[in-house]
């Protein structure tokens, strides 16, 4: 599992190169940054159907190393 959460269950900031904790400098996991993790994985990133639904906000986070 990647990620954790607070005493109160709120997400905490994750470094996406370190997928560790990092309060000051990190990013909140959100379904966009499985979604392009995956896109990337699976080698669709540049897939058409890929660019008609971009995902350029989102961080890139290291989930498939």
């Amino acid at each position: 599992a990647i990620g954790e959460t607070d005493a109160l269950h709120f997400a905490r900031k994750i470094n996406p190169a370190t997928l560790q904790r990092d309060d000051r400098a990190g990013t909140r996991i959100h379904p966009k940054h499985i979604h392009k993790a995956l896109r990337r994985h699976l080698r669709l990133d540049a897939a058409p159907h890929a660019r008609r639904f971009p995902l350029a906000d989102a961080e890139d986070f290291a989930f498939f190393g």
